[in-house]
């Protein structure tokens, strides 16, 4: 019987049948949808007719879990935002006072506004992380003059 595979630090390397490890077990969720799933309608029959019960509670909790999970409610769909001027800007201030007006005359909800501002924020700091790395490697280079003059 020849011995397993192992690497410098004895781990057993892959493929081999001894290293297979412990299947992770299914999650409750995994657990709960499986026992319901082949009896999916009559459960939800019997939710509709308990929403239709005397008892308020019953009634309540029934069309509770009906609405949640059979008709839950649709999600927003994301603003749609146009900016005047924000194309032809120039530089980050300029992109900014274009969203600060479309904001001001209504164009443009707070939440959207702050957003935009976030996300202008992140390409800005980017853009000079960038710059800075090309000048480190200008001054790596021995071109000095190259990142005085810009």
């Amino acid at each position: 019987m020849s011995q397993p595979q192992r690497d410098s630090m004895g781990r057993m390397l892959p493929g081999n049948k001894l290293a297979v490890g412990r299947k992770q077990p299914p999650s409750k969720a995994a657990l709960v949808r499986n026992h319901i799933e082949p009896d999916i309608l009559r459960v939800i029959d019997q939710l509709k007719a308990n929403a239709q019960s005397e008892d308020g509670a019953v009634a309540n909790g029934a069309a509770r879990v009906l609405l949640e999970y059979f008709a839950p409610k649709p999600r927003n769909e994301p603003e749609k935002v146009t900016i005047p001027g924000f194309d032809e800007a120039v530089g980050i201030a300029q992109k900014f006072q274009c969203v600060e007006r479309a904001m001001a005359n209504g164009l443009l909800s707070p939440e959207s506004a702050e957003r935009v501002g976030r996300v202008l924020e992140m390409v800005h700091k980017i853009t000079s992380i960038e710059q800075l790395v090309a000048d480190v490697e200008m001054l790596k280079a021995g071109r000095m003059k190259d990142v005085v003059d810009a």
